[in-house]
């Protein structure tokens, strides 16, 4: 019982801790996460790439793991 305890806390810590697109996009780009749509993710190594468009602007945003526990996001306006 103690071994089930002690490999499935790591493991619920880790998905508890996950914050969705919309989330970490919010304020980069300014909007509340209920306003933004999420499209063209793509996940590579250690880093996830995504478009998070609102009230009709697509961001171009970009997350990277900076650390054990630490990803750093940028999110730029997509130039027309």
């Amino acid at each position: 019982m103690r071994l089930q305890i002690a490999i499935l806390a790591p493991v619920i810590l880790m998905f508890s801790g996950c914050a969705s697109f919309e989330a970490i996009s919010a304020g980069q780009i300014g909007c509340v996460p209920e306003a933004i749509a999420i499209s063209e993710k793509k996940r590579g190594w250690i880093s996830t790439t995504w478009i998070a468009t609102c009230n009709n602007k697509r961001h171009i945003c970009s997350s990277f793991q900076a650390g054990e526990k630490t990803r750093q996001v940028n999110c730029t306006a997509e130039q027309e």
